[in-house]
């Protein structure tokens, strides 16, 4: 996978700020993966400033559930375990079945092509990687013609969660051709209109991704319900 494009600093309020964002965008590309050590020797060194805005960045990112210390003070990036996974995708369902029913009220017609060009383009793609970013475009495009700012805000920080999920449930054989038939459905359901379809198309989508990420995650252990 490709590393995330490195921030500009000039850009934030300050550098602790930077540092936030530019470890933000390092996990959500994958850069940084569950797990990996984070020092703040490296860390200060790599991004050229001193420990104290590295420590705040570090500070917000562990209150936010994405870094985490170790029984011996070590800091890395957070690993899910089954209970965090299951409450993710829980909220996660209840989460774009209702942009799905608040898109279907609000979208307009070139909001709908947009993310049926985004359905067509993850169901082209020859990686599981290049999937799984069309797929997040599309979730993406959906909560942003919701009209609805604060579900936008919602889903800004759950793709940051999700980001604590490794590899892509789209290396499971025929994910890909099952989530193109999910995507149609929750893009025709929008195209009509229709919010309760919508919402249902979303909501079951979500859920079939859960029951494939258990197995990946978790091969050894028993189904459960979200």
């Amino acid at each position: 996978m490709k590393s995330a494009p490195a921030p500009d600093e000039t850009v934030y309020a300050s550098r602790a700020e930077y540092v936030h964002e530019t470890l933000r965008a390092e996990m959500r590309s994958g850069q940084l993966k569950p797990g990996s050590r984070v020092r703040e020797a490296e860390l200060a060194e790599r991004l050229k400033v001193s420990r104290t805005p590295i420590r705040e960045a570090i500070r917000r990112l562990v209150e936010n559930g994405l870094l985490e210390y170790n029984n011996l003070g070590g800091l890395s990036v957070a690993r899910l375990d089954r209970a965090q996974v299951s409450e993710l995708y829980a909220l996660r369902a209840i989460l774009e079945g209702a942009a799905a029913s608040l898109a279907a009220r609000h979208a307009t017609r070139e909001d709908v092509e947009r993310i049926a060009d985004l359905a067509e383009a993850c169901a082209r793609a020859d990686t599981p990687a290049a999937a799984a970013h069309y797929n997040n475009l599309f979730h993406e495009g959906i909560h942003s013609c919701c009209r609805n700012r604060y579900l936008e805000t919602l889903q800004m920080r759950f793709s940051d969660w999700l980001s604590l999920l490794p590899g892509t449930t789209f290396s499971t054989p025929g994910r890909i051709e099952q989530a193109h038939k999910e995507h149609s459905e929750i893009v025709e359901a929008i195209r009509s209109g229709d919010a309760e379809a919508a919402h249902r198309a979303a909501h079951d989508h979500i859920i079939e991704s859960y029951r494939i990420r258990l197995k990946m995650m978790f091969p050894d252990l028993p189904p459960k319900s979200a």
